[in-house]
């Protein structure tokens, strides 16, 4: 009889604590605040956090979730944007600019896309993403609240839709958020993006640094690529074989030549001014366009874009035409900062910068 009631007091205890189980779980369930069950619009605990397909980010002072963009192993968080000129910016700064498109079949005649892609920021960059889709590097106005940096823009696969997004830094020197950024493909796979910073924090000398990513949203920093006792700025790189070519401005806007065996360390080659009609010429970003390499640029002043070939990356042959003219009616002051990039259709996609009016 004994055992047979200790193993009866033995059961009702063990009901009693399911019971009281069910009761705390309750509770809990009940006291939870509202981020327990993550969905878009809801606040959230801490920035970066994620939640299956969102992500805790920081808009208009609030902790909310938000939908993130994969681009294969990377998540791309969402970030918001300005619409109209950012206060106290104007067409030399990031926050005076926005980014326009134009497509075209051959690469040779464009036709503008109506609508601007983004405001508020300023040579753009482009590049083909793992998934097939256009990546959009930018600098962006005051990406952090108060430096401009890099960011990107993940497109739909015709160029004609956008979601902007921030990336991921690693290993970055303090104080270097790095600006104009120039992306190329590299040829075992992944991506390497030169920006422009100064040489050392909080030196007034500015030279170009590098670094790399699998997937094109983190970058991991690797170094200054190319450097000069002067300052040098806003790059364009691209091989031709297996050499590598960037050419930079100089703080007389005199275009700079480097070249390098595998894209990390520059050498020095001299100034190389480049000439179209006797005018001086900005390259700004290559493209392969039929069998031919080309480098995109803009004229004296943004008053048109236009392209040269070369076979050696160092002489040239000018387009016959202009790819593009100013038109006041569809753009303010000037154009520049042309990228082209071939779209999985075949078609070829250009972005390029011009001020908000």
């Amino acid at each position: 009889m004994l055992n047979v009631t200790r193993r009866w007091n033995l059961g009702v205890l063990s009901s009693v604590a399911a019971l009281l189980v069910i009761l705390v779980t309750s509770t809990l369930v009940t006291a939870a605040p509202s981020w327990a069950a993550p969905s878009e619009g809801k606040r959230c605990p801490k920035a970066g956090q994620t939640s299956g397909s969102l992500v805790c980010t920081k808009k208009q002072g609030k902790l909310l979730w938000v939908k993130k963009v994969s681009t294969q192993q990377a998540d791309c968080e969402v970030r918001v944007t300005g619409s109209g000129r950012a206060a106290g910016t104007n067409e030399s700064m990031p926050g005076g600019n926005r980014v326009r498109a134009a497509t075209s079949s051959d690469g040779i005649t464009w036709n503008r896309l109506p609508n601007a892609i983004l405001d508020q920021v300023a040579t753009p960059s482009l590049v083909i993403g793992p998934k097939g889709l256009p990546l959009l590097y930018t600098t962006a106005h005051h990406i952090n609240g108060r430096q401009d940096g890099f960011a990107v823009s993940v497109g739909s696969a015709d160029g004609r839709t956008w979601r902007h997004c921030r990336v991921n830094l690693k290993g970055f020197p303090a104080g270097v958020m790095g600006v104009d950024p120039d992306v190329v493909a590299l040829p075992g796979g992944g991506y390497r993006m030169y920006l422009t910073g100064s040489a050392i924090p909080g030196s007034p000398r500015i030279a170009i640094h590098y670094a790399d990513s699998p997937d094109g949203v983190t970058w991991t920093y690797g170094g200054i690529a190319f450097g000069r006792p002067d300052s040098i700025l806003d790059s364009v790189t691209f091989r031709v074989g297996e050499t590598w070519h960037m050419y930079t401005l100089s703080e007389n806007t005199d275009m700079v030549h480097g070249v390098s065996p595998d894209g990390r360390t520059f050498t020095y080659l001299g100034k190389a001014p480049i000439l179209i009609d006797g005018k001086p010429f900005v390259l700004s970003q290559a493209a392969v366009t039929g069998d031919q390499m080309r480098v995109f640029g803009f004229g004296p002043g943004g008053s048109w874009i236009s392209a040269v070939a070369t076979s050696d990356g160092a002489t040239w042959q000018p387009d016959a035409q202009p790819a593009l003219v100013f038109d006041p009616s569809v753009e303010s002051k000037f154009i520049r900062d042309p990228a082209v990039v071939k779209l999985a259709n075949g078609s070829y996609l250009m972005v390029y910068a011009t001020p908000i009016p």
